[in-house]
């Protein structure tokens, strides 16, 4: 959760210490694709690196990481089409809604509105999972993300519904993040 709302000092110091409590290569790669998320890259590829070996336990889960971390090391490098071919390439592995959310996002970058709102209303079809195993505060990021697909392409009315919407859930969010959508 800190990662998605750019709280980047306290989520790398939580996979860190995710990491060094467990010696299980499922933590090691949540614990990697958080790093990724924080933008510390060098320690997201030292600990998929670390944890090579024992790829093959983890199934598709290790290179779904390791696309997403060149997705999201691509974003920050502002190569949008290498971004949105890694990010797409991990969501194909493992369809993780925080994976789609940074999909949507480098889709955005690159003024796909057309692929980024279907993008993030798949996103938005997993809200139950989300609930349950996710981190929640995604959905209202993906509606406000939906919004501004909506405005790009025209469709105002949407827009505005769904900034309603996000505004009125918002409005109850812990005083910290109230801030975080500027809306």
């Amino acid at each position: 959760m800190d990662a998605l709302h750019i709280r980047n000092a306290d989520a790398i110091g939580e996979a860190n210490a995710a990491a060094k409590a467990s010696d299980e290569p499922d933590i090691a790669v949540s614990a990697a694709r958080t790093l990724a998320m924080a933008n510390d890259f060098d320690s997201a590829s030292a600990l998929l690196a670390k944890n090579a070996g024992i790829s093959g336990i983890l199934g598709k889960q290790y290179p779904a990481a390791e696309r997403f971390l060149a997705g999201l090391r691509a974003m920050s490098r502002r190569k949008g089409d290498s971004a949105i071919a890694a990010l797409t390439d991990s969501y194909r592995l493992e369809p993780d809604p925080e994976t789609a959310y940074y999909l949507a996002q480098a889709q955005m970058a690159e003024a796909q509105w057309t692929e980024a709102e279907a993008t993030l209303d798949n996103l938005l079809k997993s809200k139950g999972a989300i609930l349950m195993d996710g981190v929640p505060s995604l959905i209202p990021l993906a509606e406000y993300k939906l919004a501004k697909c909506y405005e790009r392409l025209g469709n105002q009315a949407q827009a505005e519904s769904l900034r309603g919407v996000v505004r009125k859930l918002w409005d109850h969010a812990d005083p910290e993040l109230r801030n975080f959508l500027n809306m």
